[in-house]
């Protein structure tokens, strides 16, 4: 039953080419990435989280974010013989400095993440946000929270692939309530 479960899975991985849902990791010399809760956070050399703004979104290639605002959200700055790797792109700010941009965004850190991890500046005015990139699944897979554990399914619900959660087990003996398929046994 397991084996024709994760066989679905795995046909349903191979329908999709890998470059739809897998996460880009080329990166420049001073960013680095870090395996964080199903996706990688991107941070700077010194391990500061990176920021993209959401008012920058809506003129892709230009940062919006000057005077006071780069105090607070220094952008994140490269020599100008840096060139672009994957995703990462070099946009010119308006007083000539090369700054890293994420697919088009501009890419900043904040002055009160004062060491690696912090993330003060998430949602900071409902402007701000976290540089992550989920490590996606195919579009015709999703994962789901239950009770027992999260599940891969497809798209009409029904269940491919189940990863049940650890629970400790007591060590007195117990009755198991009878399950669907199985018999109820005592632990002795």
């Amino acid at each position: 039953m397991k084996n024709r479960m994760l066989l679905k899975f795995l046909s349903a991985l191979a329908l999709v080419p890998s470059p739809v849902w897998a996460v880009d990791s080329a990166l420049p010399s001073d960013v680095a990435m870090r395996d964080m809760g199903g996706g990688r956070l991107f941070v700077n050399a010194d391990g500061l989280t990176l920021y993209t703004y959401k008012k920058d979104r809506e003129q892709l290639g230009a940062s919006t974010c000057l005077d006071e605002c780069a105090d607070i959200w220094p952008p994140v700055t490269t020599n100008a013989d840096a060139n672009p790797v994957g995703a990462w792109t070099i946009i010119t700010r308006p007083d000539g400095t090369p700054q890293w941009a994420y697919r088009g965004e501009p890419i900043y850190t904040y002055v009160k993440d004062t060491h690696p991890g912090a993330m003060a500046g998430e949602k900071v005015s409902r402007s701000w946000d976290v540089l992550y990139e989920p490590i996606g699944t195919p579009p015709n897979v999703q994962i789901k929270a239950t009770m027992s554990g999260q599940t891969f399914s497809d798209l009409n619900g029904h269940t491919v692939l189940h990863r049940p959660r650890v629970r400790l087990r007591r060590s007195l003996p117990q009755v198991m309530a009878p399950r669907r398929g199985t018999l109820a046994r005592s632990a002795n």
